[in-house]
């Protein structure tokens, strides 16, 4: 009986540690070893990854999101991430303006049309 305690110990104590043991996560289609900075690494030359995604009731109802949080807003077409206080859309990134919002500068959102548009106090 004290030889079946002892092994069950040492079998959960090896169990117990094998999650501390582990570092990076790899998924991939040809057993490729994760890059040792990396806490997940992807790799795939046919397929992407598919971030979560939901419309904005569901993503605002997410409790204490995490800060560098992503989702894919489906009412918004667009990612979103947290900043830590508040969820900030991706597409905002080509965009520069002043706290009102009425001075900016903005790059074309339509795919060929390489155009830069600057406003100030709301004329172009």
């Amino acid at each position: 009986m004290r030889f079946q305690k002892t092994l069950l110990f040492a079998f959960l104590a090896l169990f117990i540690n094998s999650f501390q043991i582990s570092g990076q996560v790899g998924i991939s289609e040809n057993n490729a070893t994760p890059d040792n900075s990396a806490m997940l690494d992807i790799h795939s030359t046919d397929k992407g990854l598919l971030i979560p995604r939901m419309d904005s009731t569901q993503r605002q109802l997410i409790a204490s999101p995490a800060e560098g949080l992503l989702v894919y807003d489906t009412d918004l077409n667009s990612f979103m991430y947290h900043s830590g206080a508040e969820w900030i859309n991706i597409r905002s990134a080509i965009r520069l303006e002043d706290s009102d919002g009425d001075t900016k500068a903005e790059v074309d959102k339509t795919f060929g049309d390489n155009r830069i548009i600057f406003s100030t106090a709301g004329q172009e």
